[in-house]
C-alpha cells in the first residue's frame, strides 16, 4: 500500500507491534512514519535492548513494549511488559 493509501483506508484504532525498532532496520524511521499515520505502537522485541528507548518512547504513539526473556536472562520472567515512565 501506498502511505496515501495507508492514511487514507486504514483504522487507526489498530495497535501496532513494531518488530521492525532496530537501527539495521531504520527503526526510528519506520515509527516515525507510524506515528505520522497516527497508529500507537508497542516495541516487539526479541531482546532486552532497544537502542534509545528513554529518548524513543517519549512518542505519544508509543504506548509501551513487550519483551521476551528466556532462561538465559537472570531471574527473568518469560514475557514482560515495559512502560515508560
Amino acid at each position: 500500500m501506498s502511505p496515501e493509501q495507508v492514511r487514507a483506508l486504514v483504522p487507526k484504532d489498530i495497535l501496532i507491534f513494531n518488530w521492525f525498532w532496530s537501527g539495521e532496520a531504520g527503526g526510528e524511521t519506520a515509527e516515525a512514519q507510524l506515528d505520522e499515520f497516527g497508529f500507537r505502537q508497542i516495541y516487539g522485541n526479541m531482546t532486552p535492548f532497544i537502542e534509545k528507548y528513554r529518548e524513543r518512547s517519549r512518542r505519544p504513539t508509543i504506548i509501551g513494549g513487550a519483551q521476551f526473556r528466556d532462561s538465559r536472562t537472570p531471574s527473568a520472567k518469560s514475557f514482560r511488559t515495559m512502560r515508560s515512565s
